[in-house]
């Protein structure tokens, strides 16, 4: 793989992703469009390749968490013979913030073309456009709504991910229950609840509380990503979880997803996909008609294309 890289007349571009699950999902975007017109690069997670969709191709993935990030953020880290050469001439994108040593490891190995992406704005537009545009892409009209990896599925059940990367971003586990109870009585589709390695702690207390009100489930532990993605796909048609990656993914999929966001501002970190926020929801909200008017208009929205190509913003407007 890595020889057949060098091949072709395009360019190279590498793209640094660092972070959680998340920050990840948010960077396929730019990944896609930097795929338009260069051969592409990655540097991430080592778990997350098992969630690339098969366009764009990757001609190189890096782990950041091996040999590659190891000389890439160490003072005086040199990259392998073969990875220098990859990279030399390539222009670099690096969602973290300017650090002088990277940029020393860089310029040894001949890159010049260095673009830095803010990981953690404070202020909207959203992250996904940001990066975009700091690269030099527009975002369409239907940025904010089109999911970046649809995958064809018949789910019929609601899917539920009661935790996230941290205990202040979770809803109430009765707010849970309780959609979980209403959504039994309007539609009789099965329930499913996952948790990963950070939610087991949740485990046991939100196990009791769907018991308390009477909710049967079925639970999904521990998955790997790939096995996450593959059951996300094909079992959910309707998606409630925290401001956390799973949430991300979801909507990458085109699961329409509601998203609780308790503090973190939505304008700026909420899923990329057919989404609906709701901010600090409370037991009684999940009984609410207007609610679930709402969510019957998202899932009836239907979910719209990937979007296969990005303009430069020389020659469109730039995202507002």
């Amino acid at each position: 793989m890595g020889q057949q890289s060098l091949t072709g007349t395009k360019p190279r571009a590498l793209v640094v992703v660092l972070g959680a699950l998340g920050d990840f999902i948010l960077a396929l975007p730019l990944i896609q469009a930097l795929s338009q017109s260069a051969q592409l690069l990655l540097a991430t997670r080592g778990g997350y390749r098992a969630l690339l969709p098969p366009d764009p191709p990757i001609g190189e993935f890096f782990d950041t968490d091996g040999p590659f990030g190891a000389a890439l953020f160490t003072s005086g880290g040199r990259l392998t013979p073969w990875t220098g050469k990859l990279l030399h001439g390539a222009q670099v994108h690096l969602l973290m913030r300017s650090d002088d040593v990277v940029r020393d490891n860089l310029s040894t190995e001949g890159v010049s073309n260095i673009v830095w992406h803010n990981p953690r704005p404070a202020a909207p537009p959203h992250v996904a456009r940001q990066h975009m545009e700091r690269a030099g892409f527009s975002c369409p009209e239907s940025f904010d709504c089109a999911p970046v990896m649809p995958m064809p599925g018949n789910g019929n059940q609601l899917w539920i991910h009661p935790g996230s990367g941290s205990p202040s971003k979770n809803a109430s586990p009765d707010f849970f229950a309780e959609f979980a109870k209403e959504w039994r009585a309007r539609d009789g589709g099965r329930i499913t609840l996952s948790f990963g390695e950070a939610d087991l702690k949740l485990h046991g207390m939100v196990k009791r509380v769907f018991e308390k009100h009477g909710v049967p489930h079925e639970e999904i532990v521990c998955p790997s990503l790939g096995e996450l993605r593959e059951a996300l796909a094909n079992r959910a048609a309707l998606y409630l979880g925290n401001d956390s990656g799973v949430s991300h993914l979801a909507a990458a999929l085109g699961v329409p997803t509601i998203a609780c966001f308790l503090h973190a501002n939505a304008d700026i970190w909420r899923p990329v996909g057919r989404v609906l926020v709701l901010p600090a929801p409370g037991v009684e909200q999940a009984r609410s008609p207007q609610l679930w008017q709402r969510i019957d208009r998202l899932r009836k929205a239907g979910c719209p294309s990937r979007i296969a190509n990005y303009a430069p913003i020389a020659s469109v407007p730039r995202c507002t």
